[in-house]
């Protein structure tokens, strides 16, 4: 039956336009009655002229704002959370960088501990005849000289340049020192950093080289695809104008605190490092990296590197 507006009704719909009466013929409840419909809210009687049942535009209107108020606070929520963890992602990545492992003893502190034993004094006794007795002098210690401590190798005064040819990597070689048992990351970039205290590319040792996966704002860091790297691919690293050619052996993942990845080599080797599998509940990256590889050969180009 459609709605229609009862004449015992006319007086209040003129008074109170911001009610609302839910008609039982127009919306599916007590088929029959009479009604009306206006602008600002639903007019509903039943024959014999009672109201059946109001529900107020202003209850519903104050409902949904309330709804939408909610929501836009959740959305908001969500999007401030994920940048606090962005954020985070970012600082937690630059710490761990710079806390990638602990300092591994180095050849130069190797050098310094003597292996050869103690030389042993040659004592020589001079005995004193007085009468019938005779006294045992102390022996006389002869002086032998110390062994010569051998002096680290100096670095390079060009550390050279990193390429990566599969992972389309080329990046300047910088040697990040070591402070306080840490080494210092805060100034790198998109730079390959050399960690002070390991070997050096081209000679013998292992040369640990470490770098970012991601930097705030700028996008992925010269690290970022490492894992793509298998074993046979090559590394290079050119210093001046000696080109060394590094082929992969192996690439697995360590716990920050596992040391042995920077232990020294008898051949010229290179271990590449970088963070991954990122905990984002505790927001930093619990794993770290490693790509070792051996030099597989080195040449002159006569051009000295860029």
């Amino acid at each position: 039956m459609p709605c229609t507006v009862s004449t015992r009704m006319r007086a209040t719909l003129h008074l109170h336009c911001c009610d609302a009466w839910l008609p039982p013929g127009c919306l599916g409840a007590n088929p029959g009655g009479d009604s009306t419909h206006i602008s600002r809210g639903i007019f509903m009687q039943d024959k014999q002229g009672r109201p059946l049942r109001r529900v107020r535009a202003a209850e519903l209107t104050s409902t949904t704002l309330l709804i939408c108020g909610v929501a836009l606070l959740l959305v908001a929520g969500a999007l401030q959370l994920g940048a606090y963890y962005a954020q985070l992602r970012w600082e937690r990545g630059q710490e761990a960088l710079s806390n990638q492992f602990l300092p591994a003893p180095t050849a130069a502190e190797a050098a310094e501990s003597p292996t050869e034993p103690s030389p042993t004094p040659t004592a020589t006794a001079q005995p004193t005849v007085t009468g019938s007795a005779t006294v045992m002098l102390p022996p006389t210690l002869t002086p032998r000289p110390s062994p010569t401590k051998t002096p680290p190798p100096a670095p390079p005064a060009n550390p050279g340049t990193l390429t990566i040819p599969k992972l389309k990597v080329s990046a300047p070689i910088v040697i990040v020192p070591l402070v306080n048992g840490q080494w210092d990351m805060s100034r790198i970039l998109y730079e390959a950093a050399l960690l002070a205290g390991t070997g050096f590319p081209g000679r013998p040792g292992n040369a640990a080289i470490s770098g970012h996966v991601s930097l705030k704002g700028r996008g992925d860091g010269t690290f970022r695809w490492l894992e793509k790297l298998q074993p046979g691919d090559d590394i290079i690293v050119q210093q001046d104008t000696m080109r060394y050619i590094y082929r992969v052996d192996s690439s697995h993942v360590v716990l920050p605190t596992d040391v042995s990845v920077l232990a020294p080599t008898a051949e010229p080797s290179l271990t590449l490092i970088t963070c991954t599998d990122w905990d984002f509940l505790k927001a930093e990256y619990t794993r770290r990296l490693i790509v070792k590889a051996t030099l597989a050969g080195q040449r002159d180009t006569g051009v000295p590197a860029q």
